[in-house]
């Protein structure tokens, strides 16, 4: 299975430092960039932002891949771009999470609207939190508040359902 990083929630990952967490929420799985979003990494680096840095170590380290588009996937790429308006790095990982056993990693709403009509399995980061408390890998209150705190400090992302979060983790 491979998991696929847009641009948006890859942001809040390099400014949070929160890939071993979600490494181990996927674990066995292989972790890709598509070359836009990688595209977007090296052009946010070039204008002084060092957040990226964490995702290019991860690149650098075999971590995550960058998975360019088959031949076949690139009218797919150019349709998706043209009926819902989305970003090049949005619209080039949904074309990638359109491969057999693929799951989406994005905070964009407007991805994750369009992602559920396409049956295509999308998690953003209250999906992502959710699923970490499931699976016991976020245990405790201040493990939560230290993860949403980061979330909304570094990457200025509202964590709109915090009290169910919490309510969760409390069962």
């Amino acid at each position: 299975m491979i998991v696929i990083f847009d641009t948006d929630i890859l942001s809040c990952v390099c400014k949070t430092k929160i890939f071993d967490l979600i490494k181990e929420l996927f674990k066995g799985c292989d972790f890709v960039i598509p070359v836009r979003v990688c595209e977007e990494l090296h052009a946010a680096k070039k204008l002084g932002y060092d957040f990226v840095d964490y995702m290019l170590d991860l690149i650098d380290n075999s971590e995550i891949s960058v998975l360019p588009l088959t031949a076949e996937e690139i009218p797919k790429l150019v349709t998706i771009e043209n009926d819902l308006n989305l970003d090049f790095g949005e619209s080039e990982a949904i074309v990638l999470a359109l491969r057999k056993d693929s799951t989406l990693l994005s905070n964009d709403h407007l991805v994750k609207k369009r992602c559920k009509n396409m049956d295509i399995e999308i998690f953003n980061l209250e999906d992502i939190i959710s699923f970490a408390i499931e699976k016991r890998l976020i245990n405790n209150i201040d493990n939560l508040l230290q993860i949403i705190t980061a979330i909304e400090l570094k990457d200025r992302v509202k964590v709109r359902n915090k009290q169910y979060l919490l309510e969760k983790l409390s069962k």
